[in-house]
Parts: structure tokens; sequence; C-alpha cells
């Protein structure tokens, strides 16, 4: 089970209020991506669903509406927050 913090629940609650697939669409980003990261750059797709939502949450705060959210973001995150 995925553990979050009441924060993170009520901005995904929110997030799917708002949500209108008639007028929008959604890029979802999931911990299964983190481990793909993990998995070409470490070479093992052992991580903690925690840290690996840690790193999306660290995506989703940098977000720039201009460049988005890449492989090359989640990268980044990974090698800053998960020590090699």
């Amino acid at each position: 089970m995925n553990a979050y913090t009441k924060a993170q629940l009520e901005d995904r609650i929110n997030d799917s209020k708002r949500y209108d697939p008639e007028t929008q669409i959604m890029i979802i980003w999931g911990i299964d991506d983190v481990r793909e990261v993990m998995k070409n750059r470490r070479g093992t797709l052992l991580i903690t669903d925690e840290i690996a939502m840690q790193v999306l949450m660290e995506a989703k705060r940098r977000h720039d509406a201009d460049a988005g959210i890449s492989w090359a973001t989640i990268e980044c995150i990974v090698d800053e927050l998960i020590p090699a």
C-alpha cells in the first residue's frame, strides 16, 4: 500500500476533481516509471514505493509548464535523491 501524507492525498483528490476528460488530458507518471529509471541508471528495480513517490513529488514540485516532466527530469531527481 502506498503511504501518502495528508497533503499528498488532498492534492490527488483535488486534481481528480478538476479533471474533465471531455476537455482535458492528463499525463501520469508513476512509481513504475521511477523503477524503470533505476533499472536503466543503476541496474536495479529495488526502490521502495515511498522513495519512488518522493522522486515523483519532487518532480511535481519542480514542474515547469514550458518543459514539463521528462525522463531526464526523473533521472536528474533520482541521481540527486538516491545515493549511488
